[in-house]
This record gives C-alpha cells, sequence and structure tokens, in this order.
C-alpha cells in the first residue's frame, strides 16, 4: 500500500517537472518610428513569466527564423550571429506590422 501512494506521488511529480517551457519573442517596444532600432528578445519560461534573463540566439536549434512585412519574407536567420543578444534588431524601413 506505501509502494502505491509513493509511486502515485513520484509520477505526479515528474510528471509536472517534465512539462516543456514556453519560448517566445519579445520587443522592447511594440509601436515604433521608421528607422528605429528596436531590440527583439528571446525569453524562456512557463505563463510569460521569465525563468531568467535573455536568451541567446542558437543557430543550430533554429530551423527558420523569418520577418514578414507588407508582402515581403526576409530569412533573417542568414544574417544573424550565433549567440546573438538580442536575437534581432528590427529597424523599420516603412509604417505596417512586421510580424
Amino acid at each position: 500500500m506505501n509502494k502505491g501512494i509513493l509511486l502515485v506521488f513520484l509520477t505526479i511529480f515528474y510528471a509536472k517537472v517534465a512539462f516543456a517551457h514556453e519560448y517566445w519573442l519579445e520587443p522592447k517596444k511594440f509601436w515604433g518610428q521608421i528607422g528605429e532600432e528596436i531590440p527583439i528578445q528571446l525569453y524562456v519560461g512557463d505563463s510569460l513569466v521569465k525563468d531568467l534573463e535573455e536568451r541567446a540566439f542558437q543557430k543550430d536549434k533554429t530551423t527558420v527564423f523569418r520577418l514578414f512585412s507588407a508582402g515581403e519574407v526576409f530569412d533573417l536567420k542568414a544574417f544573424i550571429a550565433d549567440g546573438a543578444k538580442p536575437v534581432y534588431v528590427l529597424k523599420p524601413t516603412r509604417d505596417g506590422g512586421h510580424l
């Protein structure tokens, strides 16, 4: 009986620990001017609560890193150095959304 309770407790405990963390990109500001440099930072955590500090760009672990803007698509992975912090600095050349 005690072994069964211990097994259930350990299973619940390890299942909670095994959940993956979330990664997200966060700009220093969400609204900027044309030509203004806006750092884009990479964070990891749970429920958008940061675990530690900003993460560096990991080129070997990044499959695709693209910027979509006004009908254009830019492959950013080719231009960003491995280990870069922030992962990208956006400098808009026109009005509109950038994703």
